[in-house]
């Protein structure tokens, strides 16, 4: 395979859009950069947007990788180093989905949108559970001290009633000794 790619680096060396080229990742000077962009088998072939590479598993020859790169590498990928205005981007994207990987990667994406939405129902009850848990701890404790409040306020009405009946016993008491002489 080495030298097809040599032969197709020669081929683009001077592209404006594209880049074709090769990281050794045996080197330790490339070892962040291959561990960044998850290289572990040799040679590994990745293409796209260089803040998302996807792999490319396509047939190895030149033939395959030239017909690849003139299909894919030519085209500027919409990303923060090429902005894209609306008629390129809506191009990009009918290109995509009239492309041969569409429905695959279609039935991909659907099947990753239903195991986050469960993964999303799941978490979500276990975040309802929860507060569920708290606010009904939270009620608990505020009916306790209501409770207590509430007891407090009865023993100080209780308190302040034998307070006066004793105050009034006693004022009748000496009201009835004055009577008496």
């Amino acid at each position: 395979m080495a030298p097809d790619w040599d032969k197709l680096t020669t081929d683009w060396k001077d592209d404006k859009v594209g880049l074709i080229a090769k990281v050794d990742c045996s080197d330790d000077n490339n070892k962040s950069l291959c561990k960044k962009n998850k290289v572990y088998d040799f040679p590994t072939i990745k293409y796209g947007d260089p803040n998302s590479l996807e792999f490319y598993d396509g047939g190895r020859s030149y033939e395959n990788l030239s017909q690849f790169a003139n299909a894919v590498v030519s085209k500027p990928v919409c990303n923060s180093i090429h902005k894209c205005d609306d008629e390129e981007m809506k191009s990009q994207m009918y290109e995509w989905i009239l492309s041969d990987n569409s429905d695959a990667t279609l039935r991909e994406e659907r099947q990753m949108l239903k195991m986050m939405s469960k993964e999303f129902d799941v978490e979500s009850k276990k975040l309802q559970d929860e507060y569920q848990r708290l606010s009904d701890e939270k009620d608990a404790k505020v009916q306790a001290v209501t409770g207590l409040i509430m007891a407090k306020n009865i023993k100080k009405y209780r308190e302040k009633k034998e307070n006066n009946k004793n105050a009034d016993d006693s004022t009748t008491t000496t009201t009835e000794s004055k009577d008496e002489l």
